[in-house]
């Protein structure tokens, strides 16, 4: 029984320390902020969105920028 519990405890400590490594991993370094705000259709500025509905149905309606960034 005591065999049991220690696995169990090795198991827990092991998933938490890597969710803990996981979540202290750094943020990409080319993220840049926007230069101006999507539009949307329809419009759904300004507008809180309960988590617990289904999926939200929009069109973009900005002009494309050609650029792509590859590694």
């Amino acid at each position: 029984m005591m065999n049991i519990d220690m696995k169990y405890i090795q198991v827990v400590v092991g998933l938490l320390l890597c969710y803990c490594l996981y979540a202290c991993s750094p943020r990409p370094e080319s993220v840049q902020p926007a230069a101006r705000l999507l539009v949307l259709y329809p419009e759904y500025q300004d507008v809180t969105i309960p988590y617990n509905v289904a999926p939200l149905n929009f069109l973009v309606r900005n002009e494309r920028e050609h650029r792509t960034a590859w590694r």
